[in-house]
């Protein structure tokens, strides 16, 4: 019965002083304390943007889905909104994108909010867009737009449109 309990008061020792030695090593690179190689990325991330809030009137033809546009100059932007305004000239293109949102629908819209704006794993963008619909039974082409991190002009954004209606004259 001695041996036993013998035993056991050595295992335990042994395990402390294995635990005990473990917090003194350094451990640079363990689970605990990751260096910068050992980090994951974990998507999707967000993008910070800052959404217009001015209203902007499509210029060109109108399209049945939401087709985002990515401008990265004034001078393209001035190709798809109609008249000059203040803030076109306080986005620096040489930063920032404009990524002009529009699409058309059967009701009358009050307001347009950018929900989230999101890259996935593989560099796929995501923006999702809340329509605030009134009950005219008019046809709409509707227009956004956000201010974000400078993006190549060819690049493929998926967007999700919601909509709600609003049944009082309340904003959400």
């Amino acid at each position: 019965m001695k041996s036993k309990y013998l035993f056991l008061v050595v295992l335990i020792w042994g395990v402390l002083l294995g635990v005990c030695s473990c917090s003194e090593d350094d451990d640079t690179g363990s689970i605990f304390n990751p260096t910068p190689s050992d980090t994951v990325t974990i998507y999707p991330q967000k993008i910070p943007y800052t959404s217009i809030e001015e209203k902007l009137k499509w210029k060109t033809q109108k399209q049945e889905t939401p087709s985002p546009v990515v401008v990265n100059s004034k001078k393209q932007l001035l190709q798809y909104v109609e008249g000059e305004s203040d803030f076109y000239s306080g986005i620096d293109f040489s930063k920032h994108s404009v990524l002009l949102i529009h699409g058309v629908i059967d009701y009358g819209v009050s307001n347009i909010v950018v929900q989230d704006f999101q890259i996935g794993y593989n560099a796929e963008y995501f923006l999702r867009v809340l329509l605030v619909l009134t009950l005219q039974d008019i046809e709409s082409h509707w227009v956004t737009a956000i201010i974000t991190e400078k993006l190549d002009e060819n690049v493929a954004v998926q967007v999700y449109v919601s909509n709600v209606i609003e049944l009082f004259g309340d904003d959400i």
